[in-house]
């Protein structure tokens, strides 16, 4: 195969890997997550890609290709770790670069714009929620449910 017929693989298979993510409800939490598809298909793209850098006859097209590769292999990453879970006891993210918990007693306020949701907790711990890939309905019910467990929280605590 060609550097050109690989790179046109990592094309078709590119938009699995940059889909929405998926919500999952559960009886007392909410799950959201990009689910093992779309990481392996980003990871597949940049394998496409470094397959073409090989192929490619020009040094710069080696190198654009090896840059895309590694960039798409990031983005790849980082949708196989990302979990966002809506929890009874606080807010729990899990990015590339680590985790973070926010328990619900301790949320101080939520910034709302038009592509994040931003909870603060005390000190300086946060965790910023990129919606800007979001459907409505997923945007509403992931407000929805944070605003019901703070809401909770705040009355178990005046109790």
């Amino acid at each position: 195969m060609s550097a050109l017929g690989l790179g046109l693989a990592a094309a078709a298979v590119l938009p699995v890997a940059l889909r929405s993510p998926r919500l999952t409800l559960f009886n007392a939490a909410l799950r959201i997550d990009y689910g093992w598809v779309a990481g392996t298909a980003a990871l597949g793209a940049a394998l496409l890609l470094a397959s073409a850098a090989a192929l490619a006859p020009r040094r710069w097209a080696r190198a654009a290709l090896v840059t895309g590769a590694v960039v798409i292999a990031g983005v790849g990453g980082s949708r196989l770790r990302y979990r966002l879970d809506i929890q009874p006891e606080g807010l729990n993210s899990r990015e590339l670069t680590g985790s973070t918990l926010v328990p619900w007693g301790e949320v101080t306020h939520v910034d709302r714009g038009t592509e994040a949701l931003v909870v603060w907790g005390r000190g300086d711990a946060q965790i910023r929620v990129d919606t800007a890939s979001f459907e409505g309905d997923q945007r509403a019910a992931l407000e929805r449910a944070l605003a019901r467990r703070i809401i909770e929280s705040t009355k178990a605590s005046a109790q």
